[in-house]
């Protein structure tokens, strides 16, 4: 029935004071139910430490959920609904058939829909929607009130339409995981385990409106539901507070929770005690109390807390932080699992941490994701599909060929490309049939070893044509062929050839992720290290774009610019030239169609005297010019 805050700054033992309550309060009442809820990473750690405060090392009358494993806890006991939960993936299918539904009806959207990125946008603005509980009638007024901004307005009609009709398509027959707080809703009047129970809500700096909806019928059948909220206890926590101010969102927070009931507890305020984070390290109180704040106090005293060191570069940065952690470790007692790295930047950092730790022997964990697109396995099987789906097209069959898992080696491709190219060979049949016509230029004897690389590459994918190209399939008899096509391609023993590759080159951060990634999916061990490196242009640019990478790859090479690699350029000693004799500064610059300064050809400066040349430049040049440079 009543509300109550527990107030206090980052580290003052908000937390450790509302455990301590929770234990003491559940060992003397065991016939109530505790539960305390908090967001869904920390359950493992607040159930490990909640085990540890209890005198007893059991916790048989509190439980620790996140919003959503409350809402499955209720189902179970209320029976709740029956529909399915539709996943990440699910949404995506479903928003791909509304679009395909609806695409004359999308002014803006349908055009863009196909663009790299744009579905998993869009996705992510619907899954907002649902969270936020926006409603048709909210996107009405949106779209209203966006009448003097035309492409806004269309833009707010297309994503109307395709949230009412991804809705509609839902009902009855799926939720998502934002509709669960809904339903969850509905059930809890029904539950009896909740009634009179005492609630803990912790480690959150606001709530949804779905959530807070949540937490208004818990205040209705619950005896007490408690609050921790992060803010110095020298503010005034209910005043509204501007939203440049360092603790706005917690006073929101407070002002809302607070408005959804008339009882409403004194708040507790938690001043640093012995029980706060930097108890035993005043400085770092000090720090916490003063940084971001107005008034700005200064520390008289001497401290070994707060240590500053420059170094000249990143690399320099990372070995220090090892010597030190190494020296902790060995001279203060401390473990390296003790010992945090933060950076603002670990896109640049986590590659030198790798490299860094892996040299100084310090085990470590690098809080970083992949995007599965980069994974060559998953380039190779999207490759397959798209080359069975679309009827051997050429892009499609070189992407194939390019990734690493084809029987049919990279020179070899090289040598089919310009044949292929040359004659415009495209679908299966003619890949299948024997090569006889040879283009001008072109060399007739050999045509005979491109019939041998030919039959390599179309006896390999023979039953994944076939299985794709005869007729309509069920989406299981689809999946077979395809899981049929990568055993026959022995995968695994091409991942190990890999491997090798990987070891050759020493790059140990990315030999490190191979080994884990091998020893996890196949059980495959190796003991060293490997770097990939390409120019972004053509199928891997084409690749990077279309995995949202290029940026970020782009920005590597940026980064990694090197001066002293300017003077051995390839462009300033040398020429090439195209099939028809037209001259480019490189064979970048080539395969890029940028041709030279004034589009001459091989013709214009044959017999002719040396002209010094501007060189023409563009995006690619940075590869040459990254690191030690480009080969």
């Amino acid at each position: 029935m009543s509300l109550q805050f527990i107030i206090g700054s980052s580290g003052a033992g908000k937390s450790y004071f509302a455990y301590e309550r929770v234990i003491r309060e559940s060992m003397e009442h065991p016939e109530r139910n505790y539960y305390i809820i908090v967001p869904e990473q920390f359950t493992m750690q607040t159930q490990k430490t909640l085990v540890e405060m209890h005198p007893g090392k059991g916790i048989l009358n509190i439980d620790i959920l996140s919003f959503e494993r409350l809402a499955y806890r209720v189902f179970e006991e209320t029976g709740g609904d029956n529909r399915k939960v539709l996943e990440d993936t699910g949404k995506s299918m479903v928003l791909q058939k509304m679009v395909q539904q609806h695409r004359k009806e999308l002014a803006y959207l349908g055009s863009q829909m196909n663009k790299p990125g744009y579905l998993d946008e869009v996705k992510s603005l619907v899954s907002e929607f649902m969270q936020y509980d926006i409603r048709e009638e909210n996107l009405a007024e949106m779209k209203e009130k966006a009448k003097d901004q035309p492409l806004l307005e269309m833009k707010l009609k297309d994503v109307g339409i395709l949230y009412q009709s991804f809705r509609e398509f839902l009902k009855g027959h799926y939720m998502t995981g934002e509709e669960v707080m809904d339903v969850l809703l509905k059930q809890l009047p029904f539950s009896e385990k909740l009634k009179g129970a005492e609630f803990l809500f912790d480690g959150f700096t606001g709530f949804t409106p779905i959530q807070v909806n949540v937490l208004r019928e818990l205040l209705v059948i619950a005896d007490r539901i408690s609050v921790t909220v992060t803010m110095d206890e020298r503010e005034d926590a209910f005043s509204p507070g501007k939203p440049y101010q360092l603790f706005f969102m917690s006073k929101q927070m407070i002002r809302t929770l607070a408005g959804l009931t008339r009882d409403l507890e004194d708040p507790v305020y938690l001043k640093p005690s012995g029980q706060s984070r930097f108890a035993q390290a005043p400085a770092l109180q000090f720090l916490e109390k003063n940084i971001f704040r107005y008034r700005k106090g200064v520390y008289a005293e001497e401290q070994q807390e707060i240590k500053i060191f420059t170094a000249p570069s990143p690399l320099e940065e990372m070995r220090e932080a090892a010597r030190r952690m190494s020296e902790l470790v060995r001279t203060c007692g401390y473990r390296y699992g003790e010992i945090a790295v933060i950076t603002g930047n670990l896109e640049e950092y986590a590659r030198l941490a790798a490299q860094v730790f892996e040299e100084a022997d310090i085990p470590y964990f690098i809080d970083e994701k992949h995007s599965v697109m980069m994974n060559p396995f998953v380039e190779y099987l999207r490759a397959a599909m798209e080359m069975a789906v679309q009827g051997f097209p050429y892009e499609s069959v070189f992407r194939y060929l390019r990734c690493g898992m084809s029987e049919v080696t990279r020179e070899q491709a090289d040598k089919l490309e310009n044949y292929v190219l040359a004659l415009g060979i495209r679908g299966y049949k003619k890949w299948s049939e024997k090569w006889v016509r040879v283009y001008r230029g072109m060399e007739a004897e050999k045509i005979q070893e491109l019939n041998e690389i030919r039959e390599i590459f179309a006896e390999e994918v023979r039953e994944l044509a076939q299985g794709f190209g005869s007729g309509k399939k069920t989406v299981e008899e689809y999946c077979r062929i395809l899981y049929e096509f990568i055993q026959k391609s022995n995968v695994w023993q091409k991942l190990k050839r890999q491997e090798r590759k990987f070891k050759e080159s020493g790059d140990k951060a990315m030999e490190k992720e191979y080994k884990q990634k091998l020893l996890q999916d196949f059980g495959i061990e190796f003991n060293s290290l490997y770097t990939l490196y390409n120019n972004p242009m053509g199928r891997f640019g084409a690749f990077l774009q279309r995995s949202g990478n290029l940026k970020r790859y782009m920005k590597k090479l940026f980064d990694a610019f090197n001066a002293d690699t300017v003077g051995a350029l390839m462009c300033r000693t040398q020429i090439s030239v195209d099939y028809d004799g037209q001259l480019y500064d490189c064979d970048f610059n080539l395969a890029a169609g940028i041709p030279v300064v004034g589009n001459q050809k091989i013709f214009d400066v044959t017999g002719k005297p040396y002209q010094v040349r501007k060189i023409r430049m563009d995006k690619h040049c940075y590869a040459c010019t990254a690191g030690a440079g480009s080969s």
